[in-house]
């Protein structure tokens, strides 16, 4: 083998191990992409086919979507070579870090793959109920308090402030998005204007 084939034969291995595509690599060296095959196989060479690579195409994930690795990538959870690919062991590490990491509110462990959610059931209920940032016991009675005294004070707004809430609760028991039965809540109880 000529020093020209060895060299272009060292350099295309390499490019190839640090996760570089075929095309990419041919022209990075100025060659065909065919001949990048070649030398990839062992074709027309007395050396051995090159090893198999750790990298991966982001496609070939299995039981992770495309879109949470790319976003993975882009937030800098993750490495992808110049080709795109990435290693199945970096992307086993990013899954056991994300499914490691406690809930805000409570500390129990999330077990999830979303990199954006940071709190569990529960707590996510409560944020919801109370606003973030979590309010302390004392904070949710005086919160309690204020909204028994609202009612005390206005008891036909609260009464159909209940019978809106009933009705949007009934709607989603029946498969209803939140979003639609509170839309059809407000058209079959309309807020009484003073006149």
């Amino acid at each position: 083998m000529s020093a020209r084939v060895s060299s272009l034969r060292d350099d295309a291995l390499k490019l190839y191990l640090d996760g570089l595509r075929n095309v990419q690599i041919a022209t990075r060296l100025g060659v065909s992409r065919e001949r990048i095959r070649q030398l990839r196989s062992g074709i027309n060479s007395t050396q051995p086919p090159w090893p198999k690579r750790e990298w991966r195409p982001i496609t070939d994930m299995a039981g992770v979507s495309d879109d949470a690795i790319r976003g993975w990538v882009s937030d800098g959870l993750l490495i992808a070579s110049e080709g795109g690919l990435v290693k199945p062991s970096d992307v086993r590490l990013v899954i056991k870090a994300l499914r490691d990491r406690k809930c805000e509110g409570c500390a129990r462990r999330l077990n999830v793959t979303s990199r954006h959610q940071i709190f569990c059931a529960k707590c996510g209920r409560e944020r919801q109920r109370y606003n973030y940032p979590f309010l302390s016991e004392s904070a949710k009675e005086k919160q309690n308090a204020a909204s028994l005294r609202w009612a005390a004070a206005n008891p036909e707004a609260s009464r159909q402030h209940a019978r809106r809430a009933s009705y949007v609760y009934q709607l989603v028991q029946k498969g209803i998005s939140r979003k639609k039965a509170r839309s059809m809540a407000r058209s079959r109880f309309p807020k009484e204007t003073n006149a």
